[in-house]
């Protein structure tokens, strides 16, 4: 890999690590309704049924992203987002990545009946069982896929340093964090550790992290990510 391709992968990955920490920090710090979820919904295609899943806003709304950190903690700052449905959302990602859509799950826990699309410097994707006001839903929906482009090999995850299990799902490897932290020792110290569950992996020219908010489990994330690589 020639210089150029090692920053232009570096700065795509530092946009991500900070989005994604400012995303891990606000699971820290956010209480479940504790909801329960029945997870025996199957879909074959999500986006067979897009136009089944409830979208409240203004297509294209700026959304601007404020975690409001402890006193004494050190925040980070994520620029503001557009937030589109999940239809115009595809319609939007097919224009930025030149007609190549990304992997979407084709399972997802039953009664995910919201969904949105945030596209900003990365774009995340949310499914909840709710309707949340935006900022609460790009920071706390109960499925969030986070996509940008990379252009390194999926082998590269093996060589960074990381803390979860490696899994191969078909030809893909998957990291596997079942017990992430912040990786801020501020943050950790005022509100202690809590397990967060994140995957991550990269297909395609894509990586992916994928993250699930309580009442969800392990397996359930597991099965979403199995969803992606094997459909």
């Amino acid at each position: 890999m020639n210089t150029k391709v090692k920053v232009l992968v570096l700065v795509s990955v530092l946009v991500s690590f900070i989005i994604t920490s400012s995303l891990i920090y606000a699971f820290l710090n956010h209480e479940s309704d504790g909801k329960t979820i029945v997870d025996k919904e199957y879909s074959t295609n999500i986006l067979d049924r897009i136009e089944d899943f409830i979208y409240e806003g203004k297509e294209g709304e700026v959304v601007e992203i404020n975690p409001k950190f402890p006193k004494g903690v050190r925040g980070v700052f994520i620029p503001p987002f557009k937030r589109f449905s999940l239809a115009k959302g595809v319609e939007e990602i097919l224009k930025i990545f030149n007609g190549n859509l990304p992997l979407f799950p084709r399972w997802l826990p039953e009664r995910m009946k919201y969904a949105s699309v945030f596209i900003g410097p990365v774009i995340v994707i949310c499914f909840s069982d709710r309707f949340m006001v935006p900022e609460k839903e790009f920071m706390f929906a109960n499925v969030s896929i986070e996509v940008t482009r990379i252009d390194a090999p999926p082998e590269m995850l093996l060589m960074a340093p990381h803390r979860g299990r490696i899994l191969k799902i078909d030809s893909t490897w998957v990291v596997l964090a079942t017990n992430a932290s912040t990786g801020f020792w501020e943050v950790e110290k005022v509100l202690g550790e809590r397990p967060l569950h994140l995957a991550y992996f990269i297909k395609d020219g894509f990586h992916y992290l994928v993250s699930i908010e309580k009442p969800l489990t392990p397996q359930d994330l597991l099965r979403i990510v199995e969803s992606m690589l094997k459909g």
